[in-house]
């Protein structure tokens, strides 16, 4: 009997101490746990917000724009080597700006050969001999890869401009005969704005059709549609840009070329 009444004491001095053991385990298993949590959810965080920084670095970095000078050679080159002689200045407005969007591949073919021929002839206008890894060349600086224009023999005569590529050799010749008189209108054109980012150069243009007979200023050849308070004696291209036509000629980087060339021109206002 006292050797049950020890044992039955001991219990009872035991169990309070498991119990506060137990206590003080689920605190510290607790404590532990929450800490481990909290340092793993951080360092998560932490790589996570690390790489959206970086991602959003990158992104910031890809859209990053640059304005160019309007005044640039280059740039104001990059607009005038997609105009052809063959097609009269005042009917480029037409071939160009005629609709909401051009894009390259809209153009006709006699209109995009006559471009190359230039771009072989460097606009000078003289009989040049050009190999068909040339005429080639010249078909991806101007277009990349959106346009593919076989090396045939072909003739091209319209307008004032004669343009033909027989066995390898290019000219570009006026018209026998002339242009058949003059014209009062000419199409005036100015570059207003130009932007590079990483891989494509926008330059916006504002144009207008002068005929100095009748004084007035038009965005059509055939001055259907006049252009209200502007005349043709006081036209300022740059002044008046915000009452003008204006399009976006849109490039691409080629860096197999090392240079731009072009997708579309697309209606500003």
């Amino acid at each position: 009997m006292e050797e049950e009444k020890v044992v039955k004491k001991k219990q009872k001095k035991v169990w309070p101490i498991v119990i506060l053991m137990l206590i003080i385990g689920l605190a510290v298993g607790g404590v532990g746990s929450y800490y481990c949590f909290e340092v793993i959810n951080k360092k998560d965080t932490t790589t996570e917000n690390k790489n959206t920084t970086e991602k959003n670095k990158d992104v910031t970095e890809n859209n990053k724009t640059e304005e160019i000078s309007t005044d640039s050679p280059y740039i104001n080159e990059l607009v005038d080597q997609y105009d052809t002689y063959f097609v009269s200045n005042v009917e480029l407005a037409d071939t160009l700006y005629g609709k909401d969007k051009t894009n390259i591949t809209d153009l006709s073919e006699d209109y995009l050969r006559a471009l190359v021929i230039q771009k072989s002839n460097n606009g000078l206008g003289n009989n040049l001999y050009v190999t068909g890894d040339s005429f080639q060349n010249n078909v991806k600086i101007l277009f990349g890869t959106q346009v593919q224009l076989i090396n045939k023999d072909f003739s091209i005569h319209k307008g004032c401009t004669s343009y033909q590529y027989y066995n390898g050799s290019y000219s570009i010749k006026p018209s026998e005969g002339g242009c058949g008189g003059t014209s009062a209108s000419y199409l005036q054109r100015k570059v207003i704005k130009a932007v590079k980012s990483t891989d494509t150069l926008e330059i916006t243009i504002a144009y207008a059709i002068i005929n100095e007979v009748t004084n007035t200023v038009s965005t059509d050849s055939q001055a259907a549609n006049k252009i209200e308070g502007l005349t043709a004696n006081s036209v300022d291209i740059i002044r008046d840009k915000e009452k003008l036509p204006q399009f976006k000629y849109v490039y691409t980087y080629d860096k197999t070329n090392l240079g731009y060339y072009l997708n579309y021109i697309q209606k500003v206002k």
